[in-house]
């Protein structure tokens, strides 16, 4: 939502929303519930096919949330998705161009300091702010030109409006470096934002293994997925990226080949 308070709140919601499902699916009336229509025989010769895996599947949700675990364990679950969830949104909302995030998983504005002034080279890797050439913002709609920092002959992109403004630059620029710039800065991942990924990673492993998982891996894949291991999704993908490749090869050649008699 471009409005930030909007955005702050739909943020804020989804998690009063989240922490309330977790509590239903640990409800151990329910659960007992669910478990006695799968196994007594009359109620369960009651179900369809779609009924059963449906039962299924829900009694797998309820075991994901550690509804067969004692108390305190379920506390401790608890605490753990409350945490993997506000990780994943502070690591995902950071990767809005013009924001970072820190180890701790909260999202910030970045640092102000020496910007490095300079026009985007083959090296440029996005990590620092964009500069291009003022005199190619001309073709620029007002309200990004109004906002353009100025130095030395060189214009600096705003990162915000959700990258808004990388984006228009990246779809009318005649420039190539200026387009590669425009996507190295709105695709980059910021050197500190590995703290906070690290940290997700460590929160989803602690709780899988609290719920008696190998790993995060093994309990995304337990219950009603295709691919039933790691090393069966892993194999799928791979042999998948090997099947495409020439397709892709082919593309790609006949995308440089356009590129080539576009001048661009």
């Amino acid at each position: 939502h471009p409005d930030p308070a909007w955005a702050v709140a739909a943020e804020e919601s989804s998690a009063v929303a989240g922490a309330v499902m977790a509590r239903l699916n640990t409800d151990t009336r329910l659960y007992a519930a669910l478990q006695r229509t799968r196994t007594d025989p009359a109620a369960a010769a009651s179900l369809d096919e779609e009924e059963r895996r449906f039962a299924d599947l829900l009694a797998a949700e309820f075991e994901a949330d550690g509804v067969h675990l004692p108390p305190e364990r379920q506390e401790r679950v608890h605490a753990l998705q409350e945490l993997t969830f506000n990780l994943a949104a502070a690591f995902q909302a950071a990767h809005a161009p013009g924001r970072e995030v820190r180890g701790s998983g909260t999202a910030v504005q970045p640092d102000s300091g020496d910007d490095g002034a300079a026009p985007p080279d083959a090296g440029y890797d996005g990590s620092a702010p964009l500069w291009i050439p003022e005199a190619l913002t001309g073709a620029l709609p007002e309200p990004l030109r109004s906002r353009l920092e100025r130095k030395g002959g060189l214009a600096r992109v705003p990162d915000g409006e959700g990258g808004a403004w990388l984006r228009h630059i990246l779809k009318v620029s005649p420039v190539e470096s200026v387009r590669r710039g425009a996507f190295a800065r709105a695709h980059a991942v910021q050197a500190h934002h590995l703290g906070a990924l690290e940290d997700l990673l460590r929160a989803r492993h602690a709780l899988a293994v609290e719920l008696g998982f190998e790993s995060y891996a093994h309990m995304a894949l337990a219950h009603g997925r295709m691919a039933k291991s790691p090393d069966e999704a892993e194999a799928f993908l791979t042999g998948l990226a090997a099947r495409i490749r020439p397709k892709l090869d082919a593309e790609l050649a006949a995308l440089a080949e356009a590129k080539g008699r576009g001048g661009a």
